[in-house]
Order: structure tokens, then sequence, then C-alpha cells
């Protein structure tokens, strides 16, 4: 019905003596499923409270352990209780973020949340930042699953960042860090 090629840069290097949290833009729905077919280990999602109560959506999420959260500003105990369910469900996994809170329709990046950043400084976690472009051509924001379209979609995957990099000195760091990032991955593709 419909032909979605992925052209994927870069490998996850995952280290399985820590918890591995991979953050990534967050442009469409379709977004987890390219996360999840490229990822090669258990993956556990951080996702909208509301989204547990959409009847097929939530039972799936619920079935495979993704984590809800309602919470929109910093709360260390849901920190720790993230920590202690993936040490619990995937001790090997990788616990996906995306750090700007919600699927994104416009160009550009939103303000990041700072959950990622918090919660890899108390696990002492990996931070394996991805970047997605073209998913928001596949499936826009505003339709429904019945309206994938075909389409290229390109991943970056980067190196781990360890918490000791200077890039983690503070949320903002690791924000602006990613911006510039995100746009330099996007000027190639541009040229």
């Amino acid at each position: 019905i419909f032909c979605i090629k992925t052209n994927v840069y870069g490998h996850f290097e995952v280290d399985e003596n820590r918890l591995n949290i991979i953050i990534a833009n967050h442009k469409s729905w379709f977004d987890q499923e390219i996360l999840n077919t490229i990822y090669p280990g258990q993956s556990i999602f951080l996702a909208k409270k509301a989204y547990f109560n959409m009847p097929i959506v939530g039972l799936g999420m619920r079935l495979h352990s993704h984590i809800s959260v309602e919470s929109r500003r910093t709360n260390y105990r849901l920190y720790d209780d993230i920590i202690n369910h993936m040490k619990d469900v995937a001790p090997n996994g990788a616990l996906f973020i995306y750090p700007e809170g919600t699927r994104n329709s416009e160009h550009g990046l939103l303000p990041f949340k700072d959950g990622a950043y918090h919660i890899a400084m108390k696990s002492n976690a990996n931070l394996i930042p991805v970047f997605i472009y073209n998913c928001e051509n596949i499936l826009k924001k505003e339709n429904s699953i019945l309206s994938i379209k075909s389409g290229l979609v390109y991943v970056y995957i980067n190196k781990p960042i360890h918490i000791n990099d200077p890039r983690m000195e503070s949320s903002d760091h690791l924000e602006q860090w990613y911006r510039e990032t995100y746009y330099m991955h996007l000027n190639e593709l541009i040229h």
C-alpha cells in the first residue's frame, strides 16, 4: 500500500551496564515506529498519560510497559520511579524520550523539557541523541494513522553522551548542542 524507506546514519552504541536514554525530536506518530524498527533491543517510551486512555493505543502501551507521565514540571520523585521501572522491566533496554514533550508541527524544534537531562544525571545514564527528518511528511501530526504516505525518512544516531561530557553541564547546554547538531544534519540533507 505504501513504501517507506529509512536511511540510517550511525548505529546505537549501547552500554549494557547502565541505563541508556535515547532522545529524539518528535514530529509525527510515525517517529515511534521508526525508532522501534531501528533500535536493536527492548525500548520503553515516556508518553502522555492521555495516550494510555485511548482504546487500542493505550492497551498496546500498557502491554509494552511504556511509562505514563502527566507532570509538565520537574518532579524528582517521578524520575526515581522511571529509573526503577527501567531497572525492573527493561534492565538492558533503552528509555526513549522526546525532550520537546509533544509532537511538533512547526519547523524546527520546540523548547526542551529537562526530564531526560535529570533522569540521565540521577541514574548515571548514557544519553544517545537521535535526529529524525521527514517523518512529518509520512504521517502529519493532525492526520490519523490511516493517512500514512510513502516516503523517505532520514535518521542520524549520534555517539552516546555520558554525564561527565561538557555537553551535559546543564540541560541548557544539552539543548543548545542538540539544536545545533539537528540543524547541521538538516543542512547536510538539503545540500
